[in-house]
């Protein structure tokens, strides 16, 4: 009964849809499906069919890429140099708990991003715009402790303060830069106001570290650090600057003339100190000269002392050997001294009638032999013969020793 019911919706449905019977062409649904079956055109699963196939697939493709639609639509995009919280369009409320850095990032439909810099931002109280892409706002004017007016132009950069990018939303919005702006002003305004006209000519540089300080303390209340500060100018009364010029330029002709004397008094000291050494030069010199003088002196002192040390004893050996008396030894001494003088001459034998010249020759240089002995003359101590043979008579006394 149910197979004949299945076959006659079948059929009904081909002669519908004007399609040949198959068996390949029919998906038959198994028994308990023909409760819903007749919503599909009371046959028993036609969903096999080329056709059929071609709307799933399409309907497919369709729903992924509404999906990617949707995703892409889901994505926000914040610049490197930005900080975003994200804004829901749809219960006008912003996220202030969570702080997005430069990307892209998934935050759903709907949603997007309220930007914030995150990098250096520029204050400038100043007429002049010196600095583009700054927020610019009117000069400082005040007066200092005497009275004077001044006016000031002053430049600051800050930097917001991630973790806290919700909190300055929550209390100033997006136009914090007009709080960042009085609350600097206030408090530079008051740091000016304590200093003098003078300090701001001798002490700039340190006005300058004092106003950093109290604006970065002011603006980190505000959820902002500020990391430099900068004095473009300074106005004060024409009369009273032209009299703190003047004064300037009078101390800095004494600064001159004092690193004048300065230099000439190390100048002097530089001479003194080259006269000092070139003094220890003469002064070592002269010492030097005078140890050598005393070495060379002493060195000639104790040669000759050994010399005449060297002399008193051969002539006491000779004396000894000889027999001679002192007398016969000075005139022996008296002798050799004329046999050691240069280019020496004496008369000899004055009792004869004939009274011959004899010339002594001078002492031998040192390191040559002895000149051969004279017919007659001194006795020569390489001689072969005995002292006391060559002299048995006393002829030999006339005739001096040479040693």
């Amino acid at each position: 009964m149910d197979e004949a019911l299945r076959q006659e919706r079948a059929a009904q449905y081909r002669q519908a849809h004007g399609q040949p019977a198959g068996p390949d062409q029919v998906f038959l649904l198994p028994g308990n499906a023909r409760n819903w079956m007749p919503n599909w055109g009371g046959v028993g699963g036609v969903l096999g069919t080329s056709r059929n196939r071609k709307w799933l697939i399409g309907g497919g493709c369709c729903f992924l890429v509404v999906v990617l639609i949707l995703i892409l639509l889901s994505l926000g995009a914040v610049r490197p140099t930005e900080y975003g919280l994200v804004y829901n369009a749809i219960t006008k409320n912003v996220d202030t708990r969570h702080v997005y850095h430069g990307g892209r990032h998934f935050i759903w439909l709907f949603h997007s991003f309220i930007p914030f810099p995150a990098i250096l931002r520029t204050i400038e109280f100043s007429d002049y715009h010196h600095i583009p892409g700054a927020a610019h706002f009117d000069p400082l004017k005040t007066r200092t402790p005497e009275g004077l007016q001044i006016v000031l132009s002053v430049a600051l950069q800050y930097r917001l303060i991630k973790d806290e990018v919700g909190t300055l939303y929550t209390r100033a919005n997006v136009q914090y830069e007009s709080l960042f702006m009085q609350n600097a002003r206030d408090i530079l305004l008051k740091t000016v106001s304590r200093y003098n006209a003078t300090s701001w000519w001798l002490e700039r540089a340190r006005i300058g570290r004092d106003m950093l300080e109290r604006a970065n303390a002011t603006l980190t209340s505000l959820h902002a650090h500020v990391e430099m500060l900068q004095i473009l100018r300074i106005d004060l009364p024409a009369d009273w600057e032209k009299k703190i010029v003047e004064t300037q330029v009078a101390q800095q002709q004494i600064q001159t003339e004092q690193n004048k004397q300065q230099a000439a008094r190390i100048r002097a000291q530089t001479k003194v100190i080259g006269s000092e050494f070139a003094r220890n030069v003469t002064v070592i010199n002269a010492g030097a000269v005078a140890n050598a003088t005393y070495l060379k002196q002493k060195a000639k002192a104790e040669a000759v002392q050994r010399q005449l040390d060297t002399e008193a004893y051969t002539l006491a050996m000779a004396a000894q050997l000889l027999g001679a008396t002192p007398e016969e030894i000075v005139r022996y001494q008296q002798m050799a001294t004329y046999a050691s003088l240069a280019n020496a001459t004496f008369l000899y034998g004055m009792d004869k009638s004939l009274t011959p010249l004899i010339n002594i020759p001078s002492a031998p240089p040192i390191g040559n032999p002895p000149p051969p002995p004279l017919p007659n003359g001194p006795i020569q101590p390489n001689d072969s013969r005995s002292l006391l043979q060559t002299c048995e008579d006393e002829s030999c006394w006339n005739r001096p020793l040479l040693l």
